[in-house]
């Protein structure tokens, strides 16, 4: 099932269908579904945690929250502007229901 959100769809909208591994398509640079397994702008110090990914959430090509292992992964890293607003909604849908392992830099 795709679901067809917005930039401007409520957080609550990207927590029902992150909670149901649901690919997402939006009309902008901000997606979710099946790992694809690229990188894009992804610092190589998380692509190991990554790599194991069976869903995962992106901005643009660059993959910013992550299933893996039966956990939701998000690196702590500053990108552009639109990517932080997107890192932003989706750390919000994700804390409505599960926790979130945080991956630091090095």
């Amino acid at each position: 099932m795709i679901t067809k959100l917005t930039t401007h769809s409520s957080f609550l909208d990207y927590s029902r269908a992150l909670s149901q591994f649901e690919e997402i398509k939006t009309s902008g640079a901000l997606s979710a579904g099946t790992s694809h397994g690229q990188y894009g702008q992804l610092p190589s110090e998380f692509r190991s945690s990554y790599s194991a990914a069976t869903y995962a959430v992106y901005s643009y090509s660059t993959p910013i929250a992550w299933f893996a292992n039966g956990e939701w992964f998000v690196p702590m890293h500053k990108y552009s502007v639109t990517t932080t607003r997107h890192q932003g909604k989706n750390i919000a849908a994700l804390h409505q229901f599960t926790e979130i392992n945080y991956l630091e830099s090095e």
